[in-house]
């Protein structure tokens, strides 16, 4: 509940704003709007195709203004209604409608929910009515009263789950009518006392909930034109109920945000800016084949080009605009009848038999010829700016060494037909792409993609390859120069700017996602974002010293941004969840660190609840990763930590050691641990959060995490009793299964057990798995998993709950259907989102009503 429902409960409480007696609410508080005159149909006194009469509730029924504008208290834009605060006894009187014309209004209020709950709403009225919770339609009586002192109603048995929702009420007056322009409202429980656990309020104001996330209208891309002037911005909306989801993609001109063209995203897809005209590319759909466009924004002319079949994977510009590279994969036909011999560990993965080659189309010609052949996919990884090399890596398995695999670096010259190699089974793979002279190339990798030199681990023995770095390799000497050896943190994208040849990239810094700029002349990094930024999108005009990227913050939506960077404005040029979140409050936020016993800083954050008071207790979430990556600081998530602080709960998030973004050495130190330390510094790091915050409970604390997180969750549980309940998605419970039936178990074990196999390395491999010390485990479990995971397999969940139902420990199992290691499906979304919140409410706030209504017992 926020502040300022709480203010607001009180000053009713003074003043008689409510009643309630034991286990019933009556309401007395109203939003009401002004009426509008509704003529019947013309016809209307003829019979339709049914023979059936026009109805007086049929005015009713029909659905005059959209429900999810109507939200009383809030700024409206969509809808013209007026709408006035009316606080009366247990009866609101309407007002007058002064028009000879049927007419509807609307009353609403909100009620905030302090818990699940199940109770009965029954609004009561002489007069036609029907009744919305939300946008869900509870009812409608149909029929009025005349001269009955008994009103008919609208009655619904609700399960109302914690937050803020919205009753809203449409009246149907008909003119002449003698009827009492009353109406009632009222929740009764059987259950719950719903004193201080629903409160009815005239405030819009809510914390976040899970369809903040799930709908409405989301930027999914912005992509500068070759000079600035243009860019396009990519939209999809997912409505309520998460069907019909439409998209589109808008260009837009850059001095003004005006929209000069839309496509939608079902035509046109791939689309990519000409790298030295204001034109735009994509890809039409035409059966089973695909034709690559051009549509010219400053004429809006199109031109098609040439047509592939569906197998065309991807294009890519000339820079010189003579040419396209585009790949087709060439299926595999093998099928798989009775028996399979598989080709190596890969061979599970569906896809891996299939190859891509590349392919150019000649504009000047016309004509298209094929540039690869042979028995691996070539990728494309840069054209060279005169348009006369490319470079071309190959990617095969090779099961002798960690990782697992191989990369071979080819320079083909276009022109004089030519192939150099440039290095071959190289370890540990590189991104690639020219410096704007041509003559050297910027590289992205691990640490060891070039040996030692770009290794910077201290006293650590291994370096984690996760942790990405840029080197930049020098063509005609082979020199390389790892510009990033001191560089703490870990590069996520980079662009090599032809303008003023500097590097741009988006690092992660610690638990953030920063902007900076390498001058490679004098080898210096300044960083031109602040450092609670989260960049989550970045794109930079191939001609123009402009770029484009979306910044969030703990609890701040997404913002894009236009930028120069030769005279260093901003401008503000979209945010779609402004909308979305404008009766969104959130709580505080703080940054909260410890030394651990090792002398290691250890960073984190606290999300407080709305209503924070230092004096009361409050449950506590403890979140971690735990791997390689650390919790990133953006606004929403899979796990968003405002939500659950919105909820009532303190949530503390920390990275522990063996993350990027901290320097090689911190990194490191994921390598062949497999939680032993990061165990050590979620215990203590928790024990010290509880003795500096006495507001957060110590007796009713929470642990979750997944993938490497849900291991985590089993592994913590096997060596402290801290934790009052735990929850693990898609959690590793044996290390050496998980390395062996993963599709990418044995890969990611290449760097966190590097060198280390279950037959040579038992301490690791069956010590440190939480199966192996599942008679440790006293706190209750609640496993989640995707049935069709690929990664991390269900199994290992599965037999983390046998092993604790033989125990006899506390333990769920749930799995959700279709799902991978993520959950992507609408509904599937939002039955895990709640499963995990009734679990937390029945272990941390004594509150099982809502778990067992998802899960009731069953005899069995």
């Amino acid at each position: 509940m926020s502040v300022m429902s709480r203010i607001f409960l009180l000053l009713v409480l003074l003043t008689g704003g409510f009643s309630a007696i034991a286990d019933t609410v009556s309401v007395n508080q109203w939003w009401e709007s002004n009426s509008f005159p509704i003529p019947k149909p013309f016809f209307s006194n003829t019979k339709n195709v049914d023979n059936q009469s026009f109805a007086d509730s049929d005015l009713l029924t029909y659905d005059h203004h959209e429900l999810s504008w109507l939200k009383p208290g809030s700024e409206e834009s969509m809808v013209k209604v007026r709408w006035e605060k009316r606080i009366d006894a247990d009866t609101l009187i309407l007002g007058e409608t002064n028009t000879n014309l049927p007419a509807i209004r609307y009353v609403a209020f909100y009620i905030e929910v302090g818990r699940w709950m199940k109770s009965k709403l029954e609004i009561s009225s002489p007069l036609m009515i029907r009744v919305w919770l939300d946008n869900a339609e509870l009812g409608a009586k149909k029929k009025s009263e005349k001269g009955s002192q008994k009103w008919g109603n609208v009655s619904k048995e609700l399960k109302l789950e914690p937050g803020k929702h919205r009753i809203l009420v449409k009246i149907l007056q008909m003119p002449g009518d003698s009827l009492e322009p009353k109406l009632r409202a009222e929740f009764t429980s059987a259950d719950i006392t719903l004193k201080g656990n629903l409160v009815a309020s005239l405030s819009p104001q809510r914390t976040k909930n899970l369809f903040d996330i799930l709908e409405g209208t989301k930027i999914r891309n912005v992509q500068l034109s070759m000079d600035g002037t243009y860019y396009t911005i990519s939209f999809s909306h997912t409505p309520e109920g998460g069907k019909n989801v439409n998209s589109w993609t808008e260009i837009r001109r850059s001095a003004d945000g005006k929209v000069v063209y839309r496509l939608d995203s079902k035509q046109a897809s791939d689309l990519q800016w000409l790298p030295r005209s204001n034109r735009l590319s994509y890809l039409v759909k035409a059966g089973d084949n695909r034709i690559l466009e051009i549509l010219n924004v400053e004429n809006l002319n199109t031109e098609r080009l040439f047509t592939e079949d569906k197998n065309l994977s991807f294009y890519r510009w000339m820079p010189d605009e003579t040419g396209v590279i585009f790949g087709i994969t060439e299926e595999n036909k093998e099928k798989y009848e009775t028996t399979r011999r598989y080709e190596g560990m890969e061979d599970r993965q569906p896809g891996f038999k299939n190859r891509t080659y590349l392919y150019l189309f000649d504009l000047v010609k016309g004509s298209k010829h094929r540039l690869t052949y042979g028995n691996q996919t070539t990728n494309l990884e840069d054209i060279s700016p005169d348009g006369q090399k490319i470079i071309v890596s190959v990617r095969f398995p090779d099961y002798r060494e960690r990782p697992f695999s191989k990369q071979t670096v080819y320079m083909l010259d276009l022109e004089r037909l030519t192939v150099d190699t440039l290095w071959k089974n190289k370890r540990w793979g590189l991104s690639i792409q020219f410096s704007p002279d041509g003559k050297q190339l910027l590289c992205s990798g691990g640490p060891s993609a070039f040996g030692k030199v770009g290794e910077n681990i201290g006293k650590q023995k291994i370096a984690n390859n996760y942790d990405t770095q840029l080197y930049i390799y020098d063509i005609n000497s082979g020199k390389v120069d790892p510009i990033t050896y001191s560089f703490n943190p870990s590069v996520a994208e980079s662009f090599w700017s032809k303008v003023d040849k500097m590097i741009y990239l988006t690092a992660t810094n610690k638990d953030t996602r920063t902007l900076y700029r390498y001058n490679v002349s004098n080898r210096t990094f300044t960083q031109l974002t602040s450092d609670d930024d989260y960049i989550t999108a970045f794109n930079m005009a191939q001609n123009a010293l402009v770029g484009v990227y979306q910044v969030s913050k703990i609890n701040r939506y997404g913002i894009f941004y236009l930028r120069s960077f030769a005279n260093d404005t901003m401008v503000d040029i979209e945010s779609t969840d402004g909308e979305n979140y404008r009766d969104v409050v959130f709580g505080m936020t703080k940054e909260w660190n410890f030394k651990s016993k090792s002398g290691k800083e250890i960073t984190g954050r606290v999300y407080f609840p709305v209503d924070f008071d230092p004096s009361k207790k409050y449950p506590l979430i403890v979140y971690y990763y735990g791997g390689t990556t650390p919790v990133g600081r953006t606004f929403g998530g899979r796990y968003p930590f405002n939500l659950w602080a919105g909820a009532g709960y303190m949530v503390y998030v920390l990275q522990p050691s063996g993350a990027i973004g901290f320097g090689q050495e911190f990194s490191a130190a994921h390598v062949n641990n497999w939680g032993k330390t990061v165990a050590d510094e979620i215990i203590e790091g928790t024990q010290k959060f509880l003795q500096a915050h006495p507001a957060a409970d110590a007796k009713r604390v929470g642990c979750i995490g997944a993938s490497y997180g849900g291991f985590m969750t089993m592994y913590l549980l096997t060596r402290t009793d801290l934790f009052a309940a735990a929850v693990s998605h898609a959690g590793i419970s044996s290390i050496s299964s998980y390395w062996g039936e993963g599709y990418w178990g044995y890969t990611y074990s290449s760097e966190a057990s590097a060198d280390s196999y279950p037959w040579n390395a038992r301490d690791l491999y069956v010590n440190q798995s939480p199966l192996f010390n599942a008679d440790k485990v006293k706190s209750p479990l609640l496993l989640l998993h995707g049935d069709s995971d690929t990664n991390v397999p269900p199994g290992e969940s599965i037999q983390m709950y046998t092993a604790l139902k033989i125990l006899g420990v506390p333990v769920e199992l749930v799995t959700v259907k279709n799902e991978d290691h993520h959950i992507n499906g609408y509904q599937n979304r939002i039955d895990w989102h709640n499963s995990i919140m009734a679990w937390w409410a029945k272990y941390l706030k004594d509150q099982p009503e809502w778990w067992q209504d998802l899960y009731p017992e069953k005899n069995y």
